[in-house]
């Protein structure tokens, strides 16, 4: 299911989708109905880190423009969501923020851009999008290995997270390296960006063909600003049904009686794309 978006200041968020299993969560179990709305009218605020901002007033006009109550009932909503470690609030310089958790199992983003709202201030806790054990996604489970070692300081756990997500190949090496360019560019609070791209690169035929870049050139060149989007998977043609089959030898017939191309041949050419399969004579015939 997707949610459109509507217009939030100067810019449009973008469509964001909903999965099926979405209803039998045990979190939104435990939320009320306008809870389980509210959390999925964020994600069309939400930019593509999962960020938007957090005024409650603000979201009330927003998200339910024709329900006069939500002003008095919307921080209730919020409270719940953030109970359930659905959203995270957090406040900076006075103005108040949202962080949506787990982004990256609610959404595929195909683009991203990279946010332009500052992170949560304890950025590596929320990173981790805490959740309960039962629905931590795949995102989730590389950041919790990364945490277990040796003591590291924040943007190296950030870069690890980075490094993990990376394909294991020949020009997987450097880690030493791109670990300095990854604090010296400060890319810690792109990181949700620089995994979706990953996992985005991981689904072309360059990537799954071997041709992977080595991580300094990707780092280097700021890859993840290319806006690489998944190969389209050729379908495969279907097999023809006896009907088919049987129409089709109705018409070779016809043809071979009249040295022409049935006119049902032609048509289904035209509706499909495909050329059709006739013989030289009848070639040399449709020349003249």
């Amino acid at each position: 299911m997707q949610v459109k978006p509507f217009f939030y200041g100067k810019s449009m968020a973008r469509i964001r989708t909903i999965k099926p299993e979405f209803p039998q969560s045990e979190s939104m179990g435990r939320v009320s109905r306008e809870s389980r709305l509210c959390f999925i009218l964020l994600f069309t605020l939400a930019d593509d880190a999962g960020r938007l901002r957090g005024n409650s007033r603000m979201l009330a006009s927003l998200l339910f423009p024709y329900d006069d109550d939500a002003k008095k009932h919307i921080e209730s909503w919020l409270t719940e969501l953030e109970r359930e470690k659905c959203i995270c609030r957090y406040t900076i310089d006075d103005d108040q923020y949202i962080q949506i958790n787990q982004w990256l199992k609610h959404q595929k983003i195909d683009k991203p851009t990279a946010s332009k709202i500052p992170p949560p201030p304890d950025s590596a806790e929320s990173s981790r999008m805490l959740a309960n054990p039962r629905e931590l996604s795949s995102e989730d489970s590389i950041k919790e290995r990364s945490k277990e070692g040796n003591g590291m300081d924040g943007a190296k756990t950030r870069f690890n997270d980075f490094w993990n997500a990376w394909p294991k190949s020949e020009r997987k090496q450097d880690k030493a390296k791109c670990s300095e360019k990854w604090k010296a560019a400060k890319l810690d609070d792109l990181i949700d960006v620089i995994l979706a791209d990953i996992e985005t690169k991981k689904q072309t035929q360059k990537w799954q063909g071997g041709f992977i870049e080595t991580p300094e050139v990707y780092l280097n060149n700021r890859r993840w600003e290319d806006g690489v989007t998944p190969d389209e998977r050729k379908s495969q043609p279907q097999p023809k049904s006896f009907a088919q089959q049987e129409r089709e030898a109705g018409w070779a017939r016809w043809e071979e009686q009249t040295n022409r191309v049935h006119p049902d041949r032609i048509k289904a050419q035209q509706q499909s794309g495909h050329i059709i399969d006739v013989n030289t004579e009848i070639l040399e015939i449709l020349q003249k």
